[in-house]
């Protein structure tokens, strides 16, 4: 079976009470260029870090060619993620794909710690409410 390179389905994510993600639906297949073009504080870095699997706890699926993002480790989605750029419209120089792919390895597990502090900070606020 041939799954798109990346597919969200009713993506939902909130910070505390305030919803940023109202319900996204979009598919890319292989090869797809797609931008996400919006205004500041539209939640397209939020978008960016839930498919990265940075952000775990968005409502709704997003998968990377058939798997949920959930359920994959930060260097598969890694890999994926980097391989699905390459293979698309955008053609980089070797320096700056290994500047992307640096960027990936080397801040993802650092981004997804602070991420998850800050998600649980948010919670404990909206609790306390």
């Amino acid at each position: 079976m041939s799954y798109p390179a990346i597919e969200a389905k009713g993506v939902r994510f909130s910070y505390g009470k305030n919803e940023i993600l109202h319900g996204v639906d979009f598919a890319a297949q292989k090869g797809q260029l797609v931008a996400v073009l919006g205004p500041n504080g539209a939640g397209k870095s939020t978008l960016f870090r839930c498919l990265l699997g940075l952000y775990h706890s968005y409502q709704g699926s997003i998968a990377i060619e058939g798997r949920e993002v959930k359920n994959m480790q930060p260097r598969e989605i890694a890999a994926k993620v980097a391989k699905t750029m390459v293979t698309g419209a955008v053609s980089l120089s070797y320096e700056e794909m290994e500047i992307v792919l640096d960027y990936i390895h080397l801040n993802i597990e650092d981004s997804k710690r602070r991420n998850e502090a800050r998600e649980k900070e948010n919670r404990d606020v909206s609790e306390d409410k």
